[in-house]
């Protein structure tokens, strides 16, 4: 549903996420007048047989758990023949979201953990097993309290998915999310307390280690990684953990259910006596690694112990080989049994003029990535556009439609190759596909090569139409927040001149990418008087025309004619500003991105702030950690009847650099300007994210020779 969409009592205000039970937005309920979490649940799930009785039975029972580190359910409704749960909105967001940014310190994750051993215990007396524990699905309420969500609905899912394997049903699907689910899940078990106990250990691994011990992409390789990587202590990937705290992580991990702790309270007992939480806080807290969308993991050291039961590999093995045979059957191939019209079919309406906005599932893991396509084309064209990213991985693909609304892939794809140190990898992508519904959902198997060795592996994915109305923005955002896609752009693509790098750089233009031109003057010809007033003619002199950047930028919000410009001479870089209208008690604040890391968490950043023409903070945020800095900057304003200007200059020694940029680099930068203001500040103008140290989705300053 978009935006603005009634639906019953509700009124939609936006999306929050989706699942394998369906899609969760944020609404407002128009009688009671309050912000909900609204979860309108998906009609292949719903539209099973005897679904209504068991979902209600389930739902019952669920919304009967009064605890305070469990999301309860507010409502059941059936509204326009969808079933819908109504939940309290949590504004603090999920555990990912702030393993991602980094936000939480290790007293504070162990905290957040604990409150969900508080609640599963709540659950295990009440006789339910939660099944789908992961960072998604725990909140944080106030003071960074763990609250667990989605109860019962996986067991939902999962009555659902025996009777779609029955059927051979393309919607069959892994219950629950593999990576954090524990090895027996694949047997079929019936659920005890310890996978709950297995699923929260791998949270806390992940959320303090900053991955999981497992770096597969597929259930297939995830099933066969848990047969010959043991799981290595929680010490090696994080020292400053305790050994109570590392070993209580290698029990909850045990292979073998029975080596497990049996029972929430016997992990509880062993939290409430960690070192780590103890009343002791002479020392600073220790801070978590950030987590990555997927980083890679540690390599294999030795094989799995001897020990490791014959029944266990059989289990294993047998699984995998019944999930082959459901892709095969089930899912890999349903979509290309479909009945189609003999039209060719091409996107022909988006989110803005040339754009559609596409969500991706993995046919072999039926994982639904979304924000992570955007279809470009024109309206006079057959063909168009895919622009497509991963965690390390990016693809550019042309689409020929071709009759009988099949369609012929070409293109080319690049990533790091994160079992070899991050090697740098690109390649060539052919592939075909079909068009499920016309202009909806799309299958396509894709073959891709390497050029460097050859290597050949295949993939198939569905790519799924998002209505939304905000496509390019959701793009970029996901495309900025993917820590290793950028610096394959900005660090590998462009710098070494490959011949489809332009075309994509101007593709992410074209959705909304903003590029600032900084051309080079040389030092001494056209010295500029810092005051403020960008009369030098440095500022004057016309730039030849570049297709790559602008010379003088709007602002992300503002006036419309604000600007922003630069140039660079041999020693520093010279950013104007230029508002048309006075500010009076000025602020200017600006941050600074020169590299791009794999981890753009970790990617150096300069930020400063500036009251009424002084520098009144500065700071340098190195490996995610903000540390003083003594800025030298300089910065001047001036103001007049009928404008407000800066002039600001950026030594390039001050920012750790040995040389100055070449031509043809790109930093990333934010900035904002408005009036002071007692407790805080009235934005004027803004140029790339409101988030000033969230440079990642700045704007881009293209260095030109």
């Amino acid at each position: 549903m978009d935006t603005g969409t009634v639906f019953g009592k509700y009124h939609i205000r936006g999306l929050l996420g989706r699942g394998g039970m369906g899609v969760v937005y944020l609404a407002e309920d128009t009688i009671l007048t309050r912000l909900v979490a609204l979860k309108v649940l998906d009609r292949l799930v719903t539209t099973a047989p005897q679904f209504e009785k068991r979902f209600l039975q389930e739902a019952r029972t669920v919304a009967g758990l009064n605890h305070p580190n469990i999301v309860p359910i507010h409502a059941l409704s059936q509204i326009e023949e969808e079933w819908a749960i109504e939940m309290p909105y949590i504004e603090g967001g999920s555990l990912m979201e702030a393993e991602e940014k980094g936000a939480l310190n290790l007293r504070q994750t162990l905290g957040c953990v604990r409150d969900v051993l508080l609640a599963l215990a709540a659950c295990h007396e009440s006789g339910i097993i939660h099944r789908d524990v992961k960072p998604s699905n725990i909140l944080l309420g106030d003071g960074q309290r763990g609250l667990l969500s989605d109860f019962g609905l996986a067991k939902i899912l999962s009555d659902h998915q025996q009777l779609s394997v029955q059927s051979r049903c393309s919607a069959s699907m892994f219950i629950g999310t593999p990576r954090y689910a524990p090895p027996e899940s694949w047997e079929e078990r019936t659920p005890t307390k310890t996978w709950d106990i297995y699923s929260t250990g791998m949270v806390l691994y992940e959320a303090i280690a900053g991955d999981t011990p497992f770096d597969a992409q597929t259930p297939l390789s995830l099933m066969k990684q848990m047969l010959e990587r043991p799981i290595p202590p929680l010490k090696e990937a994080a020292p400053a953990v305790s050994d109570a705290l590392s070993g209580l992580v290698s029990e909850m991990l045990a292979m073998n259910p029975v080596d497990r702790p049996q029972d929430v309270a016997d992990v509880l007992e062993a939290f409430w006596a960690l070192p780590e939480l103890s009343g002791d806080s002479a020392s600073p807290p220790v801070l978590v690694k950030p987590r990555p969308r997927r980083r890679a993991a540690a390599p294999i050291v030795r094989r799995m112990a001897a020990t490791l039961a014959a029944p266990r590999r059989g289990f294993l093995l047998s699984a995998l080989a019944g999930l082959i045979m459901l892709v095969l059957s089930g899912v890999g191939f349903h979509f290309f049994l479909q009945r189609s019209e003999t039209i060719p079919v091409s996107p022909v309406s988006g989110d803005n003029a040339g754009h559609a906005a596409f969500d991706v599932m993995d046919m072999e893991s039926q994982e639904l990535r979304v924000g992570h396509c955007m279809a470009l084309f024109s309206p006079d064209a057959l063909g168009w556009r895919l622009l497509a990213v991963d965690t390390a991985r990016l693809w550019l693909l042309d689409m020929t439609p071709e009759p009988d609304n099949r369609v012929r892939v070409s293109g080319y794809w690049t990533d790091y190759d994160r079992v070899s140190a991050m090697r740098f990898r690109q390649g060539a992508v052919a592939g075909k596909g079909r068009w499920v519904r016309p202009g909806e959902d799309m299958s396509v198997t894709l073959r891709l090569e390497t050029l460097d060795d050859d290597l050949v592996g295949e993939r198939s994915v569905l790519f799924k139409r998002a209505n939304t109305p905000d496509g390019a923005a959701r793009f970029l955002d996901t495309f900025s927040a993917a820590d290793a896609v950028p610096a394959l752009v900005f660090n590998e693509l462009l710098p070494r001149d490959v011949s489809w790098a332009p075309t994509l750089e101007a593709a992410l233009r074209e959705l909304g990418l903003v590029y600032l031109a900084a051309p080079y003057r040389a030092s001494g010809t056209a010295p500029v008087l810092l005051d403020g007033q960008l009369t030098e003619p440095a500022w004057r002199v016309s730039l030849a025309k570049d297709p790559r950047a602008d010379a003088q930028v709007a602002p992300t919000d503002g006036p419309a004619d604000a600007f922003l410009s630069a140039f660079r001479d041999d020693e520093a870089l010279y950013l104007g500003i230029h508002l048309p209208s006075p500010l009076g008690p000025s602020r200017l604040l600006l941050a600074l991105q020169t590299m791009h890391g794999t981890a753009q968490s970790h990617a150096p950043r300069w930020a400063f702030q500036v009251d009424h023409g002084a520098v009144v903070s500065s700071r340098a945020i190195r490996g995610g950690v903000a540390v003083p800095w003594d800025s030298d900057w300089g910065v001047a304003e001036h103001e007049a009847t009928d404008a407000h200007a800066f002039e600001i200059r950026i030594p390039f020694a001050g920012l750790e650099m040995a040389a100055a940029p070449l031509g043809s680099q790109r930093w990333l930068l934010n900035c904002q300007a408005g009036r002071t203001r007692p407790g805080g500040m009235d934005d004027v103008a803004r140029w790339g994210h409101e988030d000033l140290e969230r440079t990642s989705r700045g704007l881009v300053l293209l260095f030109l020779d």
